[in-house]
């Protein structure tokens, strides 16, 4: 009996080394490059994180944060708790505790309570502060105890969203298409339907990814006009309730798109008609 409990124990180790080379093997298999899609970053920035104090999970969340909006050529971007879980592999508590350490220390700036919620990255790191166990330290954000220069307002070598749709209108160059862009955008329109049925049945992720990978290929839609109209649609009255797929969406795109501008230049329209107010000081 005993030999055969050793003989099942050598059994499992071995089987769990066999998983941790076959694990290796894929990593070294992997080779991720610049022209697939980078982030652009501040060296200044950079610098100044090498020396802060950031706790596993707060890391983590950074990572999240600068791929949704850097990577995107952006300066904020809604983000659901549900999305920090799946690109994280964290538990919600955690990543809730670890995205309001940072909103504590002003790393990060949450923009928003209700519905919908966007995060930004602080860039001023001279806001940053050092949130301690007696406090809060301000005179320690930089735990190397250097003290820090102001930082302008420039941002660096990061482009606009429309520098990049006007710089890159003929050969997509930043709007190729890859899988995890495609995955992103049916992650996305899965957290915007479950805002408004939160009892929403799981779907087949891979094959949303599939018909949005379509649209970007075949039909030609940028994943911005993409991302823009599964934000309108799932805030639309109406349409949110139509819009329940992948499928959907590709189906009713041109629809889609044409209404949501519709809206935005009829807003645009009645704020110039609006009477002004005149103002007299009465002092």
């Amino acid at each position: 009996m005993e030999n055969d409990k050793e003989e099942d124990r050598i059994t499992k180790g071995k089987n769990r080394l066999r998983l941790h080379l076959d694990s290796v093997k894929v990593e070294e298999g992997a080779n991720p490059r610049i022209e697939n899609g980078h982030i652009d970053f501040p060296n200044e920035l950079a610098e100044v994180l090498a020396r802060v104090n950031l706790s596993a999970y707060e890391s983590r969340i950074l990572w999240v944060l600068w791929r949704k909006t850097y990577g995107w050529h952006k300066e904020r971007d809604h983000i659901s708790i549900s999305q920090f879980q799946h690109f994280t592999g964290l538990k919600r508590r955690h990543v809730s505790r670890a995205i309001s350490k940072l909103v504590a220390r002003h790393i990060v700036t949450r923009i928003g309570n209700g519905r919908i919620t966007a995060y930004e990255f602080q860039t001023n790191y001279t806001k940053w502060r050092n949130i301690t166990k007696r406090g809060d330290d301000t005179n320690k954000s930089m735990p190397s105890g250097h003290p820090v220069k102001p930082i302008d307002a420039r941002r660096g070598d990061r482009l606009s969203l429309k520098e990049v749709t006007s710089r890159d209108a003929d050969n997509r160059k930043y709007l190729s298409v890859k899988p995890s862009v495609a995955l992103e955008l049916a992650t996305l329109l899965l957290e915007e339907i479950r805002r408004n049925k939160p009892d929403f049945k799981e779907p087949k992720l891979s094959s949303w990814a599939e018909q949005i990978d379509l649209m970007i290929r075949k039909d030609k839609r940028e994943s911005e006009r993409i991302r823009k109209v599964i934000l309108w649609s799932q805030g639309n009255p109406f349409w949110w309730k139509i819009i329940l797929s992948a499928n959907k969406l590709r189906e009713k795109f041109d629809q889609l798109e044409a209404e949501m501008r519709c809206q935005a230049a009829k807003t645009l329209r009645e704020a110039k008609q609006r009477p002004r107010v005149e103002y007299q000081d009465l002092s």
